[in-house]
């Protein structure tokens, strides 16, 4: 599983003149089985199964997917995917 720390690399993607947005392959592969690790050691880790754990000291199980070129995400018990 890869590890990927967000708030280091932050500074550069909000900086960056050179933003290229990924395809849906490319956000699959940036995602799938990889945990980030956000501000204040919020932690969300993305399955390959399309489970999503989001854990700010409470966690929170929710489901990811990409659709065409677009990251989505569900979150029970609200229902409804947004993207």
């Amino acid at each position: 599983m890869r590890l990927i720390f967000l708030i280091a690399l932050l500074p550069t993607l909000v900086f960056a003149e050179d933003f290229t947005p990924l395809n849906g392959a490319e956000i699959d592969e940036a995602l799938n089985d990889t945990t980030l690790v956000y501000e204040n050691e919020i932690v969300q880790t993305f399955y390959a199964s399309g489970r999503t754990l989001y854990d700010n000291g409470q966690p929170s199980w929710g489901n990811w997917m990409v659709r065409g070129d677009q990251y989505c995400s569900e979150w029970p018990p609200a229902g409804g995917w947004d993207c």
